[in-house]
């Protein structure tokens, strides 16, 4: 039954530890691949028009302010590119413009009106709002040309009195392989995973078998504390130490150690 106890310890840090590497490999099997891009989004209209606006100043309470960037904005400049944003108290904060576009109703018309104005790709967020897209999604390498085989020459019909030709012998089709860096790839993940597990099991089990060691010596010195408390009373009780005695303190002791 001791045993039983002492050993809680470990058996509770390496179930524990199995629990994790099971979620871990399941969150991992589960997750979306990371190199995955749906660029449906970028023709999913806004729910009210933008426009690319390239503001040049605002104005402050302490006086105008230069400005040099482009934002998304639902309201037109005026003529004279002002236009005028709520501050949140009640007021408004004019803006002056040096160029402006739209009103532009998808993601993907933002992404071409800022590669017209020869900005990088980057993401945007629509004024006000949270659904941020990123036109690098678009501009990603494309998709190599597919190679077309050459039509086969035509076939010429044998001359009048001689025996047309054998058909060619291409002998038997060898079985399609996979490709060998692909299944390289696959071989060196599945080592490294292996060897991640490893050292999380290994750190897992060391913390607990550290945590158990730390608890048992912690014991020892309890019991040796209360062993050495329960001699110091028999020996009050008798009024005086023997030989005999301390033979038989030191029997108790013993026994109190080995429970």
């Amino acid at each position: 039954m001791n045993m039983i106890r002492e050993n809680a310890p470990i058996r509770t840090a390496v179930i524990w530890s199995l629990i994790l590497i099971g979620l871990g490999a399941l969150a991992g099997a589960l997750a979306p691949p990371a190199h995955a891009q749906d660029t449906g989004q970028f023709d999913q209209p806004f729910d009210r028009p933008q426009f690319l606006i390239h503001i040049t100043g605002h104005g402050t309470t302490s006086g105008p302010v230069t400005d040099d960037q482009y934002i998304l904005y639902i309201e037109e400049p005026d003529a004279n590119g002002v236009f005028r944003e709520a501050d949140g108290f009640g007021g408004t904060i004019s803006y002056s413009s040096d160029f402006h576009t739209g009103p532009l109703t998808t993601p993907r018309s933002v992404c071409d009106a800022a590669a017209a104005q020869g900005l990088p790709a980057q993401a945007w967020t629509p004024y006000n709002r949270t659904n941020t897209f990123d036109c690098q999604l678009l501009t990603g390498p494309a998709p190599a040309p597919t190679e077309q085989p050459a039509p086969a020459p035509a076939e010429q019909p044998a001359p009048a009195g001689q025996p047309a030709p054998p058909e060619p012998s291409i002998g038997v089709q060898a079985p399609a392989r996979a490709p060998e860096s692909h299944v390289l790839r696959t071989i060196v993940i599945e080592i490294v995973e292996g060897i991640a597990i490893t050292v999380i099991l290994g750190g897992v089990i060391g913390a607990g078998a550290k945590a158990y060691r730390v608890w048992r010596a912690a014991r020892i010195a309890r019991e040796v504390e209360e062993a050495t408390e329960a001699v110091q009373a028999v020996r009050a009780a008798r009024g005086a130490f023997s030989v005999s005695g301390g033979i038989a303190d030191e029997e108790y002791i013993r026994r109190l150690l080995a429970k």
